[in-house]
């Protein structure tokens, strides 16, 4: 490790338990004056300033990373598309197949069963033929797969809905909390805004 980053490093060290510390007095003696909020300000722009000075080092650190990743992902995407391109399209088309070969064995074993039945005496014990699967390939397996598909959205319970957040905090913003939606309700929070030193 550099001594840039060893500096660096103690410098996070130093903040984190500076503002542990900081965070542990205020738990204990909430602010009561106006004092006490002039200091609290004060710290706050202070706060502010750090994490602006910290984000910047960390992305003079992350953003090298962060291209060389881009890159790699890129210079491998072409080929990884294709590829799982191929493997949908194939995979497809085996289904396809498998499923097609079973819809034809299955048909061929009722047939050989109705036929066996019909050409029975009353009384006779016929035996039900079992025409066995065909194998798969070596690596091939089929398995079954409970997945879903809509219907009726409007029939759907509601416990199975997700309310539209986004599109919720953006009615709440753009009205300014004037419109109604039945089941919400719109309010203001204050947020406290502070600058940076």
């Amino acid at each position: 490790m550099n001594e840039i980053s060893i500096e660096l490093k103690k410098e996070l060290q130093d903040a984190e338990q500076g503002v542990q510390n900081y965070l542990a007095r205020l738990n204990m003696d909430k602010i009561a004056n106006e004092s006490q909020l002039n200091t609290a300000t004060a710290y706050l722009t202070t706060v502010k300033g750090k994490i602006k000075e910290f984000e910047t080092e960390q992305k003079k650190i992350t953003k090298p990373l962060d291209e060389a990743k881009k890159s790699v992902m890129n210079l491998f995407r072409p080929a990884l598309d294709a590829l799982k391109l191929a493997e949908v399209t194939v995979k497809a088309q085996i289904t396809t197949y498998i499923l097609a070969q079973e819809k034809i064995r299955q048909e061929k074993e009722k047939q050989l069963n109705d036929q066996l039945k019909a050409n029975a005496r009353p009384g006779d014990i016929v035996p039900e033929i079992n025409i066995p699967q065909a194998q798969a390939p070596q690596g091939i397996t089929m398995k079954k797969h409970w997945t879903f598909r809509i219907k009726n959205e409007n029939e759907i319970p509601r416990q199975y809905l997700i309310p539209n957040d986004k599109m919720i905090q953006d009615t709440a913003v753009n009205s300014q909390g004037t419109a109604q939606i039945p089941g919400i309700e719109f309010y203001q929070e204050d947020i406290l805004a502070a600058s940076s030193k």
